[in-house]
């Protein structure tokens, strides 16, 4: 099952692969060119973020908070407070990246695990190509639908695919049925015009009836073939 995610980038004064220059377009950056004096690039961290329709916040999770533009774990005041908020996923900041967790298991400040960190393929599909639309896979069939991980414990972001089907039948890529309103017929590509003859006519009948005809049939087929 496929999910859309929402992108979130966020300044740093960390060391990072992606950065923004003069707070316009993204690049893959060297980590020797994004220097503090360097004020035109300023370094990025990656956030990919769900709907909580999908996910929804628990304390100790990583999320996004688009009020305020910020991300936090500690505790699920931002998470009542504004519905707007979105898990974390996948990232390649590494302060959200797999730690060991050593506190009491009684406490709740402290539960939330590591993220899988986010594939640099998709880092730098999305540097060439940040409007585009991204989603997920989910693993279904279990007690509770989960995020599907890689065996580098990575999340699989993909662009969304798109279809552009016009026929009548169940499209192969979307599963959806298309109407044929408005200009479909004008639409479709012209046909080129071709010659049967009376055996490949016969044949196409035959095979559109499963190979059993009637009188009628029969009779059309002596009368005008």
């Amino acid at each position: 099952m496929k999910e859309p995610v929402k992108v979130v980038m966020l300044p740093t004064g960390e060391k990072s692969t992606v950065y923004k220059l003069d707070n316009e377009t993204l690049h893959i950056g060297e980590f020797a060119k994004c220097k503090k004096e360097d004020t035109r690039r300023v370094n990025q961290y990656v956030y990919i973020t769900i709907s909580q329709e999908v996910e929804a916040l628990e304390v100790g999770d990583w999320f996004y908070n688009p009020q305020f533009n910020v991300i936090s774990h500690k505790n699920d005041v931002a998470i009542k407070t504004h519905k707007g908020c979105r898990k974390i996923i996948t990232t390649d900041d590494p302060k959200l990246l797999p730690v060991i967790d050593e506190s009491d298991n009684m406490k709740t400040d402290n539960r939330y695990v590591g993220l899988p960190q986010v594939q640099q393929s998709f880092i730098e599909e999305f540097v060439a190509n940040p409007d585009g639309e991204y989603e997920v896979e989910y693993l279904t069939g279990h007690s509770e639908d989960r995020l599907k991980l890689n065996q580098e414990n990575e999340v699989n972001v993909t662009p969304v695919s798109k279809c552009d089907c016009t026929y009548v039948q169940a499209c192969r890529i979307c599963g959806e049925k298309k109407d044929l309103d408005g200009d479909f017929w004008k639409n479709l590509p012209p046909v080129k015009e071709k010659m049967y003859s009376k055996s490949e006519v016969i044949q196409m009948i035959w095979d559109l009836h499963n190979g059993v005809l009637n009188g009628d049939e029969l009779k059309w087929i002596k009368e005008n073939l």
